[in-house]
Order: structure tokens, then sequence, then C-alpha cells
């Protein structure tokens, strides 16, 4: 019964009545129904039907720009996936180029402070650009990196950086794919990690910060074809700093970043600086994730 989008003009959520039709292009969070018990706290699974004529070619939704960035909940208009390296370089002079995906991994707690009928234990954006995804639990866990093929029916944060529209069309689509993996991850729930495959030169390396009570931060530096070492809108993307319990980042130019692009050719002795803060006492340790490329066989110093 609650229904949102996000107003980017003001950059806040704004309630939406239930008896006006979704916006084709628009992101909406919605709020599970109450009918569960809420005690202890409310468990269950709800299949949700979603009903309505699937769309087909060209879609747009207005990006504002008021002086300064905007926040915009955006979403997957079509019946199946798009290619969202495809989403990006069709939007690139009004979208800044990394996309972030909300996610909560574990049901609401009541070992967690506040109210157990909506806190969430882990909350998080996952995020993506043309450098790869970085997810929001471990390897061995849901919550893995996005896969660079945006679900059907899924919203997505992406910042305006000029007034626009953002457009979806049909040359973005893309269907089946290994394991129905191109229409299978669907952020807010657990979701799977997959590797990417792709014709543009990467070599990568993805660093978590974790303790072992299960706070968990990852972020991703990268090596990739047309890469700089400054601030690259297709490479670089900021931390949304959405988890409750820690950030972890690299910096370059003051900014801190979830993702970072690194220029090629690879230089053995390049230096990044990396940063982390915490609400939360206590030991924390980096491990590497995962490697690829030619940081699959190269020592890392940290």
């Amino acid at each position: 019964d609650k229904f949102f989008f996000f107003y980017a003009s003001t950059d806040t959520w704004q309630q939406e009545s239930m008896a006006n039709p979704m916006d084709v292009g628009r992101g909406y969070i919605i709020r599970g129904p109450q009918f569960f018990p809420s005690l202890n706290p409310p468990s269950g699974t709800h299949v949700a039907i979603f009903k309505g004529r699937p769309h087909n070619g060209p879609v747009g939704i207005a990006i504002p720009y008021l002086g300064s960035e905007s926040s915009n909940l955006i979403g997957n208009p079509y019946p199946s996936a798009i290619d969202a390296d495809l989403f990006l370089a069709a939007n690139n002079l009004i979208l800044d180029g990394t996309l972030y995906f909300w996610t909560h991994n574990t049901p609401p707690s009541n070992a967690i402070a506040g109210d157990a009928i909506y806190n969430y234990t882990s909350n998080d954006y996952a995020s993506y650009n043309g450098v790869g995804g970085v997810g929001t639990s471990g390897a061995l866990s849901g919550g893995g990196p996005p896969s660079g093929k945006i679900a059907a029916g899924q919203a997505f944060f992406a910042t305006g950086i000029a007034a626009g529209t953002a457009v979806f069309n049909n040359g973005m689509r893309v269907s089946g794919g290994a394991s129905g993996q191109n229409n299978s991850q669907f952020f807010k729930t657990n979701s799977t990690k997959s590797k990417e495959t792709n014709s543009v030169e990467k070599h990568r390396i993805w660093l978590n910060l974790a303790n072992t009570q299960g706070a968990f931060k990852q972020t991703l530096l990268g090596y990739v074809t047309n890469a700089t070492n400054g601030l690259d809108k297709a490479f670089d993307g900021q931390s949304f700093d959405g988890n409750e319990f820690i950030d972890f980042y690299s910096i370059n130019d003051n900014k801190n970043l979830t993702i970072q692009g690194r220029a090629l050719p690879f230089d053995q002795n390049d230096e990044v600086a990396l940063g982390y803060s915490s609400t939360i006492e206590g030991a924390f340790s980096i491990s590497i994730d995962q490697t690829d490329g030619i940081l699959a066989s190269e020592d890392v110093f940290i």
C-alpha cells in the first residue's frame, strides 16, 4: 500500500497514488503487503504479479539539471534485460557513467537496533560502470556485483549531469545467455555473481573490507581501455555511502570512489590511495575477492 518515486528536482522521495498509472521508464519502490504477521518480525514470501502491456520501441524519461547534478531513479521498461554498457553509451551526454542498484541482503532482524518490522541488517548499493560491477556481500553469498545486464523491471539510480531525456531503445535489449543470466539478476534480493566477457581490455582487482560480524564493503580497481588516471565519468564511480556501518573506497582527486578506472598500459609501480570509514569499533580485514587479466598473476601490495 506504499508506492514511492524519487523526485530528482528536490532530491526527495514522494508517495505516489495507487490510482495513478506508472510512468514508463521511471523507477519505483513498493512496500510489501501488510498481511504477514507483524511480530518478531514479519516473515514470508509474497509472489507479486506485475500486470500490463509489455513496452516496445523507444522510451524516454526526463532528467533535470538545476545547476548541479541530480539523482534519478529510472528503470528498464522492457520485458527483457537491457545491456548497461549500451544504455550508458547512448546517454553519456546527460548521465554520469555509473549506475547504482539498491540491495538488502538479509531479512528484518530483532538483533538490529530499531523497529524490526522495517530494519534490515545489510543495506547498500551495488554499482556498475565501464570498469565492471561492485557487489554488496561476500563472494560465496548473494549480493554479488552487477553483471551488466539490467533485468526487466529493474530500477536503478543514475546521476544527471545535464538536462535532457534518458533514452531506452530496442537496440539495448538482450535475451538468452548462459543459464538465463541476462534476465535473472534482479537487485533488492540475493543475486548471483557473474564474470564479464568483454572485448575491451580489462585488468581488475576487487577488494573487500569486512569483519567477523558480517560488515562488508567492496571496491573495484581496473586498468581499462580508454580510462585515464584522472577522473573519467565512464570509469570512476563515487561511493553512495549507502552502507550503514562501513564504507571502503579508492581515492582520486579528493573523490571517494567505489569503482576506479586506471590507464593502460599497466604500470607495475602504480599506486592508488585507499580509504575507509566506520560507525562501529573493532578489527577489520582487507582481502582480495577476485582478480582478472594480468592482475591475476601480478603481486599486489596493500
